[in-house]
């Protein structure tokens, strides 16, 4: 769809949206004050109703005339229940928020999402046609644990692999995207490398590589289907994240939060699982249901002694041998 279509249909949406219910009178005069009104003119109705159609069948939202109440979206509920068409919507609609605020441009400041990004659209593609594709790939060093293979089996050495169709049989090869997965601003692509046998746990090849650091992406020559049954969203619930390491299965984790912090969690849960299970003047316990990875231990170290790991033993553990190996590093300087 051309540029200023889809910048229109996001313009519609949103401001049906934070209307409520909405006279096509209203709406029109509304867009005349709109800076994406390059005529200055009117809505005229024909362009409204072609706009609905278009809204509807490319992006799923139904907007519908409620009398004597107006225009609204009528499947509200649905549309913010789905992740990835919420996450667009709602990215887009803020993106149409500062295109109606020039001005306060330089007074609105937003994170930036690594370059990456540029792979996006090739990778879906190729999703799509479900054709492999050749990365020139250049993990971190990490210096502790990898934080690339599903399977967890190699370290990250900061060389660069080209995963392509080598000439020797076996060797490194194409790799299958699966389904792409944003997550702390960084998107990641799961993939299955075709042709190689590693023996990991599951046996099925899965790794998962951060788009920032692919450094060339072509079009493969082999094609693949997803497993029968495969669901991107269930294969990474019972996990933080995109880390996967080997042999740690989901479990129940309890933690006791202090203060202030419970509102934050109760805000944004940080896991879908997350279940408020006691609740105090000065704490909360939530439960979760995924693997107590060390990825995970990171992020729960960021809180401090606001967050206590009630279970299990062995994140416990993490945690605190994290904490002894700060302390250290501290005593040394």
């Amino acid at each position: 769809m051309a540029a200023n279509f889809f910048d229109r249909y996001m313009w519609l949406i949103d401001t049906i949206k934070k209307a409520g219910h909405i006279t096509y009178e209203d709406l029109s005069r509304k867009w005349e004050n709109s800076s994406l009104n390059t005529s200055g003119g009117p809505l005229a109705e024909r362009t409204f109703f072609n706009h609905r159609q278009a809204i509807l069948e490319q992006l799923g939202v139904e907007i519908k005339y409620e009398k004597p109440f107006g225009y609204c979206i009528t499947n509200h509920d649905e549309v913010g229940s789905q992740g990835l068409r919420n996450w667009m919507l709602t990215s887009i609609s803020v993106n149409s928020t500062l295109r109606e605020s020039v001005s306060m441009r330089s007074r609105i400041l937003c994170e930036e999402i690594p370059s990456g990004i540029k792979y996006l659209s090739p990778l879906i593609d190729a999703m799509k046609e479900g054709r492999s594709v050749i990365l020139d790939y250049r993990p971190y060093a990490t210096g502790y644990r990898n934080d690339n293979p599903v399977d967890g089996t190699e370290q990250d050495s900061g060389r660069k692999t080209e995963y392509r169709v080598a000439s020797n049989a076996g060797d490194m090869s194409e790799v299958a995207p699966y389904c792409l997965k944003l997550f702390h601003q960084r998107w990641y692509l799961l993939g299955k490398v075709l042709g190689r046998r590693d023996g990991n746990r599951k046996g099925n090849n899965l790794k998962v590589f951060a788009l920032d650091r692919i450094e060339d992406l072509k079009p493969g020559h082999g094609k693949f289907r997803l497993p029968e049954g495969f669901d991107a969203e269930d294969f990474f619930y019972g996990y933080f994240g995109v880390v996967m390491e080997g042999g740690q299965k989901p479990e129940i984790i309890k933690l006791k939060v202090w203060g202030r912090q419970c509102s934050y969690f109760r805000s944004l849960p940080l896991h879908p699982s997350q279940k408020e299970v006691e609740t105090a003047p000065e704490w909360s316990v939530f439960t979760y249901y995924m693997a107590p990875t060390w990825d995970l231990a990171m992020e729960l170290m960021q809180y401090g002694d606001m967050v206590e790991v009630l279970s299990p033993e062995s994140l416990k553990n993490e945690i605190i041998d994290r904490a002894y190996s700060i302390l250290e590093a501290y005593k040394e300087i």
